[in-house]
């Protein structure tokens, strides 16, 4: 809050973007609403800004007066000072406040007077709705009253007829509120000038353009007569000038007829050649910049108008204050590729600032098509058919008067359903030089916006409609990208563990992932969220999120391969913001004599170094992200058949189990358990199929003509888990003599287990991987005579 343009009060919970009110609800200003907590001192002049403004904005907003009496304080006269007997003078009164401006909802009584008491009041066409006393006046005294209703507003047009050639002034009195103005001295001539504007714009004088005005000759005859004077009929040089008011901002003169630029006193001779035609002649004006002034112009030797003694009368005329206005702003913002969609030429981020230049410029014929002062296609925020402007010359003297343009922004090209922030504080373009001035700013939102300096309030005192917009000013784009992220968990393989020199990868329910947002520029502080980027505007791609995979364990420093997915996941979110999941990775421990370890839990840290667009990247305090999946059990296991011996007639089953290292010795891996067909938490774990290898299954024996097995012919070859690391009863490799009766010299067959995954096959003494294997012998009840002890040798 600012008091007297001192920052007074600043609560930063409110930036960012909060709102200081919901939407529809009011705000009590001087105490609650139910009277309670009045404010403890007197204000006025209170203002809410829908945008945050700057300093030096609160400033000028302090300085500018707008005294407590905003009640009728006196009456301007505008009227010219040279009038024709033979025409009613347009008179305009304006009631006025104590600063000079027009009350609106003045409705008072005001007595009309002249000071030669000559003279008869009227109410011009389309002058004022209020009513006239006498109506009509008829008099000839000079005196009359007018009645303001609302619909006036506060300013009328009345019309004085005056049949004497005498000067005189005009009075306004409100006699109730004791308030009067007067009028400079006006000249009623029998023989003038009249000039008005005849162009299609009226009295919209806008610079560069012809505009057409009218010269004719009244007059009132030796009859008493009034007409035109018709004896003006071809060229007559006349004497014209300008008389500029005291807001003219000294520019460029005009000219009129092609004349040389008209002087700014009376010459010495006639310096415009003006052709009537029967008394009237009409004119181009042409003008190259803003002016506000009145036209003179004299005949003092033609001779044409002559007394009754046939000396020579000058003819003279005053034409109304005219205001000459820029035909159009060009608006402009250097270094802008004017992207229209999301796949065009990338302008800056969002919330960085950039020039946006403001030019006061002439009118073109090329540029209004319509010949209705105003640019074409410049009434709308659509960038399509707009008229270009940078090629017309500017208004030079614009900026003399300190006019103060506005600056606002639409955004045009966007996501459905855009945020459009608009540019902050209200800029304006308030230091033109040579017609030019360049205001910074910046727009913290995705797309591209087209920008706009209006100038609608007034100029030089008179209202007016200059504006300009600029083509497609983009494309906007995040600054960075800001991260969230969850650890998230690694999954088991089998049940709650994972073999070493198995795969295992993420857990579905609870992935690594990073909440990305992106963000707008700010040089401090906390920068806004971008809730544009998303639709086409989000460019961000999956593979554009650079990840590091680690090569060892955090903990132990085993060696770790990744099998890694080319790319993860990434969903839009609500916003502008996007979620990124890993998957698809799948993650390695070596299996090395080295890794035979005691079962630990899996230590990994996974990084995100960057997320690049194109435009953005990840934000450099937070390269780069880490995550820890909560880890798995890693377990070092093998799969192992046992010897088995036994009678010829009797079937023997095999010992198959799988163990793992319990830090001492291979023990009994009793979670590895599944079913037929395995449940999904043991998918991972070791399934065999206890038939022959030429059946499909996994067994192979040496020597079949040794052994058989007891399942041979058996064409299923199902796939069977274990039960508490050991084949369930039923599902053993069963094996039974092939002779009967048995070779005493021929009894022994190798059994070898096949498609064992290479993480649970056992090494060699070579220290090469092989498949697990045992021996079967049969025609015997124990073991050999000389073996006093039997051990398996690792």
């Amino acid at each position: 809050m600012y008091v007297n343009g001192n920052a007074e009060i600043i609560r930063d919970d409110y930036r960012g973007g909060r709102s200081v009110v919901e939407a529809g609800s009011g705000i009590q200003i001087g105490g609650f609403s139910d009277g309670t907590a009045p404010a403890a001192f007197d204000f006025d002049e209170f203002r809410y800004s829908g945008n945050a403004i700057s300093s030096s904005q609160a400033v000028r907003l302090a300085n500018q007066s707008r005294p407590c009496n905003t009640g009728l304080a006196g009456f301007e006269i505008n009227a010219s000072s040279i009038a024709s007997v033979c025409q009613a003078l347009p008179v305009q009164v304006t009631a006025i406040n104590a600063a000079g401006a027009k009350v609106a909802d003045y409705t008072g009584a005001v007595d009309l007077s002249t000071s030669s008491g000559n003279g008869n009041w009227s109410i011009a066409e389309d002058g004022g709705e209020g009513g006239m006393t006498p109506s009509p006046d008829m008099d000839n005294n000079g005196a009359a009253q007018y009645q303001f209703v609302e619909a006036d507003e506060g300013q009328v047009t009345l019309a004085l007829s005056n049949e004497l050639a005498d000067q005189l002034t005009v009075s306004v009195v409100d006699n109730e509120a004791q308030v009067s103005a007067t009028s400079d001295p006006i000249q009623f001539q029998e023989n003038i000038f009249q000039i008005q504007s005849t162009d299609p714009l009226g009295v919209d004088f806008v610079a560069g353009r012809d505009h057409r005005v009218q010269i004719a000759a009244f007059g009132r005859g030796q009859d008493q007569e009034c007409g035109p004077i018709t004896a003006y009929d071809g060229a007559v040089a006349l004497k014209a000038w300008l008389d500029r008011s005291g807001q003219d901002p000294g520019g460029k003169a005009p000219s009129l007829n092609g004349s040389n630029a008209l002087p700014d006193s009376e010459p010495a001779s006639g310096n415009v050649d003006v052709v009537f035609s029967e008394g009237v002649a009409e004119l181009p004006w042409q003008t190259t910049d803003v002016a506000q002034y009145s036209l003179n112009v004299l005949d003092d030797s033609s001779g044409i108008v002559q007394d009754e003694e046939g000396n020579p009368l000058p003819v003279s005329g005053q034409g109304p204050e005219w205001t000459v206005r820029p035909f159009a702003f060009d608006v402009s913002v250097p270094d802008n590729p004017g992207a229209s969609s999301p796949t065009g030429d990338p302008f800056q981020a969002a919330g960085r600032p950039f020039d946006v230049r403001v030019r006061a410029v002439q009118w073109q014929a090329a540029d209004d098509g319509n010949d209705d002062g105003q640019p074409d296609g410049h009434g709308t925020a659509d960038p399509a058919n707009r008229a270009g402007l940078s090629d017309n010359a500017a208004t030079v003297s614009f900026g003399a008067s300190s006019p103060v343009a506005e600056l606002s922004s639409t955004l045009v090209a966007g996501p459905p359903d855009p945020a459009d922030p608009g540019l902050p504080g209200t800029p304006e373009a308030e230091a033109f030089t040579d017609g030019q001035d360049t205001v910074t700013t910046r727009f913290d939102e995705a797309g591209s916006i087209a920008v706009q300096a209006s100038l609608d309030g007034g100029y030089l005192g008179r209202p007016v409609t200059v504006r300009g917009r600029s083509g497609f000013v983009g494309r906007f784009h995040p600054e960075l990208f800001t991260v969230e992220p969850a650890d998230g968990a690694f999954e088991p393989t089998c049940n709650d563990f994972a073999y070493t020199g198995q795969a295992y990868s993420y857990d579905p329910a609870q992935a690594p992932e990073l909440t990305i947002t992106p963000k707008a520029y700010r040089a401090s502080g906390t920068a806004p969220q971008v809730t544009n980027y998303r639709e086409a505007w989000q460019l961000l791609e999956a593979a554009e999120v650079s990840r590091n995979f680690p090569a060892e364990d955090n903990s132990n420093g085993l060696d770790v391969s990744v099998d890694q997915a080319a790319e993860g996941d990434l969903a839009p979110l609500e916003d502008g913001k996007m979620l990124y999941q890993f998957a698809g990775d799948e993650f390695i421990y070596t299996r090395t004599g080295e890794a035979q370890v005691d079962a630990f839990p899996s230590d990994l840290t996974l990084e995100v170094t960057d997320i690049d667009d194109g435009d953005a990247q990840l934000a450099g305090s937070q390269s780069p992200v880490t995550l820890q999946p909560s880890g798995v059990e890693i377990r070092y296991g093998r799969v192992s058949l046992g010897n088995v011996y036994g009678p010829a007639g009797v079937d023997l089953v095999m010992p198959l189990r799988v163990e793992y290292w319990d830090g001492e010795r291979f023990t009994l891996n009793t979670a590895d358990e599944s079913g037929v067909p395995p449940t999904e938490s043991g998918e991972g774990c070791f399934q065999y199929s206890p038939w022959n290898d030429e059946d499909g299954g996994d067994v192979q024996i040496a020597s079949p003509d040794v052994a058989d097995n007891a399942r041979s012919g058996d064409t299923a070859a199902e796939a069977y888990g274990l039960s508490e690391g050991q084949p369930k009863s039923g599902n053993e490799v069963l094996l039974r003599s092939a002779r009967d009766p048995v070779d005493t010299d021929d009894r022994q067959s190798e059994v070898e287990l096949l498609n064992v995954p290479d993480w649970l096959k056992p090494f060699d003494s070579d220290g090469n991987l092989q498949n697990p294997s045992a021996t079967a012998t049969f025609g015997i009840y124990r073991g050999h005579d000389r073996i006093i002890y039997w051990r398996e040798v690792q």
